[in-house]
C-alpha cells in the first residue's frame, strides 16, 4: 500500500527489506523494529540473513525477527540466530522479545 510503506506485500524483495530497515533505523522516533518475514515470496532469498545481520550495529533501533510461512522456516530462524539476530517462529514471541528490550533500556536509563 502506498499509504503504508512498511507493508511490503507479497512482491517484497531482499532490497525492499533492506531499504525499509535503513529508513526505520535512522528514524529517531522508532525505538524497536519487529521484522515479520513471510518466506513464500519468490524474491525473498537467503540474502535476507545478511540484510538483518547488517542491523546489529549499536546505532538505530534494535531488530527482532519473526519468520513463518515456508518449508525453510526453521533453517532461516537458525541462520538468523547464528548471525546474532533474535529470531522467533511466532509474532507473539518476537513482540515479547521487543518488550524485554524496552524494559532493559528503561532499567539501564534509570541506572545512569
Amino acid at each position: 500500500s502506498v499509504r503504508n510503506p512498511v507493508d511490503l506485500t507479497a512482491g517484497v524483495t531482499d532490497e525492499m527489506y533492506e531499504a525499509v530497515l535503513g529508513i526505520l533505523r535512522a528514524d529517531p522516533g522508532v525505538d524497536g523494529i519487529m521484522m515479520s518475514l513471510e518466506l513464500q515470496p519468490p524474491k525473498v532469498t537467503d540474502r535476507l540473513i545478511e540484510v538483518a545481520a547488517g542491523t546489529r550495529s549499536s546505532k538505530g533501533a534494535p531488530v527482532v525477527v519473526s519468520a513463518f510461512g515456508g518449508g525453510r522456516t526453521s533453517e532461516m530462524l537458525m541462520s538468523l540466530e547464528k548471525a546474532g539476530i533474535p529470531a522467533y517462529p511466532t509474532i507473539w514471541r518476537a513482540v515479547r522479545a521487543l518488550k524485554a528490550l524496552s524494559e532493559r533500556g528503561t532499567y539501564l536509563a534509570r541506572m545512569k
